[in-house]
């Protein structure tokens, strides 16, 4: 026996169902491309990372050759007996101090490069990514973008549809408090002791039936309530990630407005630290200057370089968070959805 059943959907009930149930959906993929894209951010930021580490190993690695002339000029000037022996244990724990720097900054790539590994899915003993000193260059940004980029995040997309499907929702629990009239269809086979297959042994029966809304203790008064409420939340969900979403764009871009003006004024200390740290080394050799002025100029001069080093990385980051804030670039054309990828 087969039984069919199909409802006269004259309150709309069903299609609010199909409405809500369509929207939950597009709200899941959405966040499933949230989670992309925020992992993509987070590739792109652990790469940004990683060669902003070479850039301060190169540094490191020249600071040793010239932490070894120094060391090697001091004992010099020691077997000469124009130099203290402390000048040279000075030169000694300079040199060591920057090789332990590089060291852990060899830890500290390794754990980047593992990460990286595991966000591409590879693994990660197999995984290596060459050495570069190079600067990774600035993306170009537009002055400004339009307001509607926005639209195109992932998460302002998932609030929206969860919304809608609240706002269908509350017209399904509407239509319950309606009479549901559906049609019934009821077919098969009764055996008589002769063969099933005979017409006479057929029968099906076709009409039919109504569900009328009788008391129920206040249950669909109740749901009707929860409907409303859950659509107040997720509208005030939406607005959140609305806001959120704004705050997130403009926090990016005032810190690349003051980490350029950060940057420019680092890149100038570096300049007059590392001329410090040649004229202090000059007047050492000339015997006008004792080499704690040497190892002062050179430790400054070594982190100003750093500093700038690692401003440029600050900038590179929040050009990705920028990126990640504005759902995956500056244009307002939608990104490739995730049923599509």
């Amino acid at each position: 026996m087969q039984t069919a059943s199909y409802e006269l959907d004259f309150w709309g009930r069903v299609r609010d169902l199909i409405k809500a149930a369509n929207a939950t959906a597009e709200a899941s993929r959405d966040a499933l491309a949230q989670a992309r894209l925020e992992l993509h951010a987070e590739l792109a930021g652990d790469y940004i990372d990683l060669r902003g580490i070479d850039a301060e190993a190169k540094l490191l690695s020249d600071t040793i050759a010239n932490y070894q002339a120094a060391l090697d000029l001091t004992s010099s000037r020691l077997a000469a007996q124009i130099a203290p022996p402390i000048d040279v244990e000075r030169a000694k724990a300079q040199l060591e101090t920057a090789k332990a720097q590089a060291t852990d900054l060899s830890v500290r790539r390794a754990a980047l490069e593992d990460a990286i590994a595991a966000l591409t899915g590879q693994s990660a003993a197999a995984f290596k990514i060459g050495r570069s000193a190079g600067q990774l260059a600035f993306p170009k940004r537009p002055r400004a973008v339009p307001g509607d980029v926005l639209l195109r995040r992932p998460d302002v997309a998932e609030a929206e549809r969860l919304s809608e499907a609240a706002s269908s929702g509350i017209g399904a629990a509407r239509a319950a408090f309606y009479p549901r009239f559906s049609l019934g269809l009821i077919g098969g086979a009764q055996d008589t002791g002769l063969s099933l297959l005979t017409p006479g042994n057929s029968f099906y029966s076709l009409g039919p039936s109504v569900s009328l809304p009788l008391f129920d203790a206040g249950l669909r008064k109740a749901e009707l309530d929860a409907a409303n409420a859950a659509y107040a939340q997720t509208v005030a969900d939406y607005r959140s990630t609305v806001l959120r979403a704004v705050k997130e764009v403009q926090d990016n871009l005032s810190a690349l407005h003051w980490l350029a003006v950060e940057a420019g004024e680092a890149s100038a200390a570096a300049q007059a630290a590392g001329k410090a740290a040649g004229m202090a080394m000059s007047l050492y050799r000339d015997g006008a200057a004792s080499y704690i002025d040497v190892v002062t100029a050179q430790n400054a001069a070594l982190d100003a370089e750093r500093a700038t080093i690692a401003l440029r990385t600050r900038q590179l980051d929040a050009n990705v968070a920028l990126m990640l804030a504005l759902g995956g670039g500056w244009s307002s054309r939608p990104t490739a959805t995730a049923d599509t990828q």
